[in-house]
């Protein structure tokens, strides 16, 4: 899967999370620098994120301060991928 196609699938996760439109840019501001993404919503993010991409976060990753911006899970993302 290319980044740009981990990149459009995080951000279909982040506006279904949110219920709201948002380019990716704009949700890294939303998210990161707002937190809009409290600790109940950031855990159904993860999970999303588990589901849709097929890997697992270990239980001591799963914490905002883990992933400071969206690309830290693009990267995450990608790295479970090269290690498959």
């Amino acid at each position: 899967m290319s980044i740009d196609q981990i990149k459009t699938e995080i951000l279909r996760i982040v506006c279904e999370v949110l219920k709201q439109e948002l380019d990716y840019e704009t949700s890294h501001t939303i998210i990161f620098v707002n937190r809009e993404l409290n600790s109940f919503t950031f855990l159904q993010f993860l999970v999303a994120v588990e589901d849709a991409f097929d890997i697992e976060f270990p239980e001591d990753q799963l914490s905002v301060g883990r992933f400071q911006s969206l690309d830290d899970v693009v990267e995450y993302i990608q790295a479970q991928a090269v290690g498959a």
